[in-house]
């Protein structure tokens, strides 16, 4: 019960949103609405930016939270980005490799990667300089 309330209930969010990310790339590519070349690009590149960003400040939160692993709490910055950054990879090679219809594309890994950033920034936008540097 303490691992729980210390860690896993503070992170519950974060597991959540890597589980809704799993399945949005596991949706047959028959499934995805058609577009045109180019809005598909631009809008399919901005959503990775902003669900990895998302992903990023939601990890972040959950990290801060957790008190079983103090370290985690004070490396919250760069573990959230190195976890979200891996799991895009990894989401992006399955995608490739596994999934109906899909292909890797090393384009949204990079939006991914850029979405990671953006959240560290979302989340001194949300709770301060202060707050960002421990």
């Amino acid at each position: 019960m303490r691992i729980y309330s210390r860690f896993v209930r503070p992170m519950i969010p974060a597991f959540c949103w890597a589980l809704l990310l799993l399945a949005l790339y596991a949706i047959p590519g028959a499934e995805l609405q058609s577009m045109g070349f180019w809005e598909l690009f631009a809008a399919d590149k901005f959503a990775h930016a902003i669900v990895f960003a998302l992903f990023t400040l939601i990890l972040r939160v959950g990290m801060r939270r957790q008190t079983l692993f103090p370290g985690m709490t004070y490396r919250s910055a760069w573990m959230s980005v190195i976890i979200v950054i891996c799991y895009g990879g990894i989401l992006e090679y399955f995608q490739g490799q596994l999934f109906e219809g899909r292909h890797s594309d090393i384009l949204d890994f990079t939006a991914n990667t850029i979405g990671a950033f953006f959240g560290l920034l979302l989340f001194r936008i949300i709770y301060g300089r202060e707050l960002s540097n421990r």
